[in-house]
């Protein structure tokens, strides 16, 4: 949350944690302990940090994740429907008496897990909407370099950005 130096500090430091209890650790388990680590500096800058965590199983074509507060992610399947992606759980540093829950997503050929920070939606207020609108503007791409250039290409804004976008798309292609 925030922007300039003290949210760059903050963020910094939120990475390290998070890169400290991942490695061996499942989504859930990881973001709790995170989650514990980050708590009083959380609290001290009256900041919270969302985040949508996951961990790719490349042989058996899962992805396990945890959506702490982040929201903007969705499952493209081959045959174009949208599954939108749960459960979700508050950011960390929002206080909380639920244990952060995981989901699993399984791709088949052609499947597509697309992820974008909320600059994106700064950029087209409308875009908010639906995960479907943002996926009927993926109509044609072959590849995930070609939807992350569709999907920075929707901003269309001359100038700078009011915010970062930040997209990342993971496609299954065998």
């Amino acid at each position: 949350m925030g922007k300039g130096m003290a949210a760059a500090m903050l963020m910094a430091t939120a990475r390290a944690v998070i890169r400290s209890v991942v490695l061996h650790r499942r989504p859930a388990e990881a973001l709790q302990l995170a989650e514990h680590a980050l708590r009083a500096d959380l609290e001290n800058s009256e900041s919270f940090v969302t985040l949508f965590h996951g961990q790719l199983n490349e042989i058996q074509r899962s992805l396990t994740f945890v959506d702490c507060g982040h929201g903007y992610a969705f499952f493209l399947h081959n045959d174009g429907d949208v599954e939108e992606l749960s459960p979700r759980g508050v950011p960390l540093g929002v206080p909380s008496r639920e244990a952060y829950k995981e989901g699993t997503v399984r791709f088949e050929k052609g499947d597509t897990l697309v992820l974008y920070s909320d600059g994106l939606i700064d950029a087209r207020p409308e875009l908010a909407l639906t995960n479907q609108l943002i996926a009927s503007h993926l109509n044609g791409a072959t590849s995930a370099g070609k939807m992350v250039d569709m999907l920075i290409g929707m901003t269309n804004k001359e100038g700078p950005q009011a915010d970062d976008i930040t997209v990342l798309v993971v496609r299954c292609t065998g």
